[in-house]
């Protein structure tokens, strides 16, 4: 029985928990035109539970709602202005919609920070003891 790594008080399940894959280059062959490189991977599992899961399900889900109301405003933001000021759609109306997503998506990392989540408390999961071990051996989490 283990213990979930991220809030270190829960019992941990498979359903819940991260897979995370490691690769290490092994060699390369090839000739000046083809360069195949050879890797040898791994999969660690980093123990999670059902709590945690479901607080970084809902952190993604409010982090994709605020980006998409934010770029929803700034159109709507622009097309306003264009209203207002009929004619053409000018580098004002545009300048009012960046200035309006900017401020949203400001708005709403400001909101995500008051948010109580295990996953976003410093919880890397590259800094998972097994993880940690296997970058310093070589190990690395993209193929290079």
């Amino acid at each position: 029985m283990s213990i979930c790594w991220y809030c270190e008080k829960n019992v941990a399940n498979a359903g819940s928990s991260k897979k995370v894959t490691l690769y290490k280059k092994m060699g390369m062959t090839g000739t000046k035109r083809v360069i195949t490189q050879y890797y040898q991977t791994i999969e660690v599992t980093i123990p999670g539970c059902l709590l945690c899961k479901e607080s970084y399900g809902r952190t993604n889900r409010f982090v994709a709602v605020a980006v998409t109301l934010s770029l929803l405003a700034g159109v709507l933001a622009a097309l306003l202005m264009d209203l207002l000021n009929p004619g053409y759609f000018g580098l004002a109306e545009i300048c009012i919609g960046i200035v309006v997503i900017a401020l949203g998506i400001y708005i709403s990392r400001f909101l995500i920070k008051k948010v109580p989540v295990q996953f976003l408390k410093g919880k890397d999961p590259m800094k998972y003891p097994e993880i940690a071990e296997k970058l310093a051996d070589g190990w690395a989490d993209y193929k290079s």
